[in-house]
């Protein structure tokens, strides 16, 4: 387990990456010149526990991303639906438009309605195609 200091540099670390600053802005170093300065926050960051906690720190801001994603998916899933049911079809593209571009997917300017387009809801899909729909959309 880190001290208060030593978690101020974790937390400084993960907030801008730079190490050295994360270092001395959470106090360590004094009037150290920079090669010295750096030197001592490689050995801080080089230390089990400090890498450790590092790893943990990370994978806790993966998780809460991933569970916010997965949230705006859902909910932009259910937007979708929702606009098809009361045939709002200008905002069920906006609300696909959205979806491709939370999930990386450049949409294009302008989705055409073609009336021999079968639309398909979320609970229409088998939970396998959901997967699949989800990592073609990534």
């Amino acid at each position: 387990m880190l001290n208060p200091k030593q978690e101020k540099v974790m937390q400084n670390y993960l907030t801008h990456g730079n190490k050295t600053k994360a270092f001395k802005d959470a106090g360590y170093g004094g009037k150290s010149n920079e090669k010295t300065l750096n030197e001592e926050a490689c050995k801080f960051f080089a230390n089990p526990k400090v890498s450790t906690r590092l790893k943990d720190l990370r994978s806790e801001v993966a998780e809460k991303s991933l569970v916010t994603l997965q949230n705006l998916n859902e909910r932009l899933i259910w937007v979708a639906d929702t606009c098809k049911e009361e045939k709002q079809f200008n905002a069920l593209n906006q609300a696909i438009a959205h979806l491709a571009r939370l999930n990386g997917i450049e949409p294009p300017t302008r989705i055409q309605q073609q009336s021999s387009t079968k639309l398909i809801t979320s609970e229409e899909l088998t939970p396998q195609q959901k997967r699949n729909l989800i990592k073609l959309l990534q």
